[in-house]
């Protein structure tokens, strides 16, 4: 539900489950407006919609309030409103792209669009801003941040434990107009919470992060398995175990296994030769030299 003074554009929104929740707002708006100016609200123009009937009617006769109701089809006569409703759902469609964040988050976006159009110049007022009229205080801009963005929320010492980390990563959501601290959206919890330690990474959304957290963890994957098996430069592949074995060590066992079936595999004509009672023929010995001749002196 959307209200705006018509002199300066000063801009209220209230995001509604039902319509029967019109009249709490009304109640609640009427409230501020008299209590922040000092003024009494004197006019409500609506159109012919059923929830301005009945209750609400009945309440705005009782407070003195004039209320106009518009021709049918005739949505010109609230131009401002109407005009106003196209330009909120077209930040909010665009904000919700921007931070690819699903409609879940539309309400939190609708609050956080109305906050920044308080505080734009607008074109009818020649420039001037309408929370600077409303309030009559200079409007400061270094506390705005874009929409949707990473952000680095600190842990106090009673929730953390001593070897956990101090921040947890969260979405940016919005402002406290009426509170103090920024609204963010935890991730491990699944809830909104409310912070003024922060570090904001504005060029980052939270769909950035999740890539990065991906990409390192493959990357991590990857080279744990590089680590387990290398590949030898004969071929083979080794393993970690074999990686730190002491040099030689694997040298040794192969000698000794290759003299093991040295030992054990013996041409089978080698008991006859132990039979026979013939010596050993030496390597000296089988060879033949030639013979020189002898020259007479």
């Amino acid at each position: 539900m959307t209200f705006i003074d018509d002199h300066i554009r000063k801009l209220w929104v209230s995001p509604l489950k039902t319509k029967d929740q019109v009249l709490s707002v009304l109640k609640e708006v009427h409230a501020r407006v008299e209590r922040e100016t000092d003024r009494m609200l004197k006019a409500v123009r609506t159109d012919n919609g059923g929830e301005y009937q009945g209750q609400f009617e009945e309440y705005c006769l009782s407070k003195g309030i004039r209320l106009e109701y518009t021709m049918p089809k005739k949505l010109e006569l609230i131009g401002l409103a109407e005009r106003m409703n196209r330009t909120i759902m077209e930040l909010v469609r665009s904000m919700l792209a921007h931070a690819k964040r699903s409609k879940t988050f539309s309400a939190e976006v609708l609050m956080t669009t109305t906050y920044v159009i308080n505080r734009l110049p607008s074109a009818p007022l020649h420039g001037d801003i309408p929370q600077r009229l409303w309030t009559r205080k200079d409007v400061s801009y270094r506390h705005l941040k874009v929409f949707g963005c990473l952000a680095y929320v600190h842990v106090a010492k009673d929730k953390r434990g001593k070897l956990d980390p101090k921040t947890r990563p969260c979405i940016f959501l919005g402002y406290g107009d009426d509170e103090f601290g920024y609204r963010l959206w935890n991730l491990e919890e699944k809830k909104v919470i409310r912070s003024r330690d922060i570090v904001f990474m504005e060029e980052k959304t939270i769909a950035d992060w999740e890539s990065e957290m991906k990409t390192t963890s493959s990357e991590s994957t990857d080279r744990d398995r590089l680590e387990e098996t290398r590949v030898h430069p004969d071929g083979s592949r080794i393993s970690v175990e074999e990686q730190y074995e002491p040099a030689g060590f694997g040298q040794e066992t192969e000698a000794t296994g290759r003299g093991q079936n040295a030992e054990t595999e013996q041409d089978p004509e080698s008991d006859s030769d132990e039979e026979s009672n013939e010596e050993p023929v030496t390597e000296n010995q089988g060879r033949r030299y030639p013979q020189r001749e002898r020259r007479s002196p």
